[in-house]
């Protein structure tokens, strides 16, 4: 290649880097790929240079940036103390619901089988 050569694109990106080759190579313009450590670009003979910035700016029409969608965590705001008095008075009404017997008027009234044989 010539001496005379003009960079046409430059990214920190090397995957675009690499798509904006492709297309370079697909319309059959010479190209060099040049690799630094932060950065990666595209060079092309100087009388390239025009075509190779018109065929990149068209195919950055033709593909804007995916916006990715990002997904909020799940925030429980500390959800624990809340689950356990839950499933305290559930267990609650539960055994008052179990042991209340239907001869008794209150209905807290629990009797002392709780501790009877059939619990084990």
């Amino acid at each position: 290649m010539n001496d005379d050569m003009r960079m046409v694109y430059e990214s920190s990106n090397r995957s675009e880097c690499s798509d904006r080759a492709l297309v370079l190579a697909a319309v059959q313009i010479p190209f060099q790929v040049v690799d630094d450590i932060a950065s990666c670009a595209l060079v092309v003979p100087a009388e390239f240079s025009a075509q190779a910035m018109q065929e990149l700016i068209q195919y950055d029409d033709e593909n804007p940036p995916q916006i990715v969608a990002v997904t909020k965590p799940l925030i429980s705001y500390n959800a624990v103390p809340g689950l356990v008095a839950y499933v305290v008075i559930l267990c609650t009404v539960a055994v008052i619901a179990d042991f209340a017997s239907p001869d008794c008027p209150q209905i807290l009234c629990v009797s002392w089988t709780i501790f009877n044989s059939s619990w084990l």
